[in-house]
């Protein structure tokens, strides 16, 4: 439904009618419509739409509430030491510092606002350098679509930036071309995620998405040390042995070709843009595994050591993330089950026991088909109404040279009428067909409000009133 096209089925059926196959886009205005309203909200330029706080309670460094302490307590068990006269007792003391909570409270609370306010700006600079803002409209275009959406990071990847070097002497300085590790955000394709049956979220069971990489970023991600902020779990042998075998990509390694070529689900409007285009040939693609695997299969691999220096029991099940290129495991890591995988899934409304999600464009889809019948049909009545109909009666009267072309001030001529029947008999008659246009523009008009009550995107995201 986002192109517009007919499937060959409804299409068949269409010719049958003799309508031109014209197609109404209402379901896709909705699309675009709720794509602009979720960027202006959650990703407008200059505006972020998130904040830190910290917790009722924050847990600070230990200096901070000695410090806190210092600040407030000891000049109020000075100034009641002064007013008794003599050294308060432990009891008095501590009334006193209850006394005070509230300010003491409010120092670490100041520290916890402070730690917040800064992370925030960390965060905000690392979104801003890592692309965010184009991944995000990326991911919302998904969400719209096909009803699911997946954001992947914040991961170190390597990247090219310019920076200005200092002279070392008099002079202007200059400007070069320097490769830097930044935190980086990534749209993922819903095509390129396969969940695991029954999965309701990206953390349930196994969980396999599709990479790609240019052979470069490849043996960069490989070779990249940790120090620099690279990711450890690469295996470089195995990455050289992948660029030996194809220098300038073109490794592909997926599922039959049938099952990934581009499709159109009927009512969906999905449609699978992986297939290999001439600008995807230089891309070496492999899958990544995020799952458990037992320890003996760790071990048969070459990791021998969990990343707290233990051994890995062969028994014992373990929470890993690989990248198998062809027949070729070229990254391994444990992952730690407190931080998780580096993907999350969004999904525009919730099916109840369902890992997918489903888009305003499925919504709309029954909602689609009245307003294309309503084109059809429109065209075809519009036509049959432009102009009179003519009925000949007594064709075998018409002048063979006179043909039954309508054409403006055209001069109908026609034998005398058989023996026997009156002179007065009319061998051509006219009449105007009805124009149906009113109804149909409002059933069309109906449908397209209906498709906002459906997929709750209203008319004034449009421009328009109400």
């Amino acid at each position: 439904m986002a192109e517009g096209r007919y499937s060959k089925e409804e299409l068949a059926k269409i010719a049958l009618t003799g309508a031109q196959p014209l197609y109404a886009p209402i379901a896709d205005k909705k699309r675009r419509a709720g794509s602009a309203m979720m960027s202006e909200l959650f990703n407008n330029p200059g505006d972020i739409c998130w904040d830190l706080t910290f917790t009722p309670d924050p847990t600070v460094p230990k200096w901070v509430r000695d410090k806190a302490l210092a600040k407030v307590g000891e000049p109020a068990v000075a100034a009641l030491a002064q007013e008794l006269g003599r050294a308060p007792t432990k009891d008095e003391v501590e009334r006193l510092v209850l006394a005070r909570m509230e300010e003491i409270v409010d120092e670490r609370n100041e520290f916890a606002r402070k730690a917040c306010r800064r992370m925030k700006d960390k965060i905000a600079d690392q979104m801003a350098e890592g692309g965010w803002t184009e991944e995000f409209n990326d991911y919302v275009e998904d969400l719209c679509t096909y009803g699911t959406g997946f954001m992947r990071g914040p991961e170190p990847r390597m990247r090219r930036t310019l920076e200005y070097v200092e002279p070392k002497s008099g002079g202007g300085g200059r400007v070069k071309v320097v490769e830097d590790v930044a935190l980086s955000f990534e749209c993922v394709s819903p095509w390129d995620v396969y969940p695991a049956p029954g999965a309701r979220d990206v953390d349930d069971g196994p969980l396999v998405v599709r990479v790609r990489y240019l052979p470069e970023d490849l043996r960069l991600a490989a070779t990249l040390p940790a120090a620099k902020g690279g990711r450890k779990g690469w295996l470089p042998d195995a990455v050289d042995a992948i660029l030996r075998a194809a220098p300038q990509g073109g490794s592909r390694d997926w599922t039959a070709e049938a099952e990934r070529a581009a499709v159109d689900v009927e009512g969906d409007g999905k449609r699978d843009t992986s297939v290999a285009t001439d600008g995807e040939s230089c891309m070496i693609e492999g899958w990544e595994f995020f799952g458990s695997v037992r320890g003996s299969e760790l071990i048969g691999i070459g990791m021998s050591e969990e990343t707290d220096g233990k051994a890995v029991d062969p028994e014992l099940y373990y929470e890993i993330d690989a990248i198998r290129i062809g027949d070729v495991i070229v990254y391994c890591r444990l992952v730690e089950p407190e931080i998780g995988r580096p993907i999350c899934k969004g999904v525009f409304f919730k099916q109840p026991d369902s890992f997918w999600g489903v888009g305003p464009m499925e919504k709309c889809g029954d909602m689609q088909r009245v307003a294309n019948a309503c084109v059809r049909n429109l065209t075809v009545n519009m036509a049959q109404a432009a102009g009179m109909q003519v009925v000949i009666t007594d064709v075998s009267r018409l002048d063979p040279n006179c043909g039954t072309d309508l054409t403006p001030w055209k001069l109908w001529t026609f034998g005398p009428p058989p023996f026997g029947q009156g002179g007065n008999a009319t061998p051509l008659q006219t009449f105007q067909p009805n124009s149906n246009a009113e109804q149909f523009i409002k059933v069309y008009g109906w449908a397209d409000a209906e498709c906002g009550n459906l997929c709750g995107i209203s008319d004034y995201t449009m421009g328009g009133g109400s």
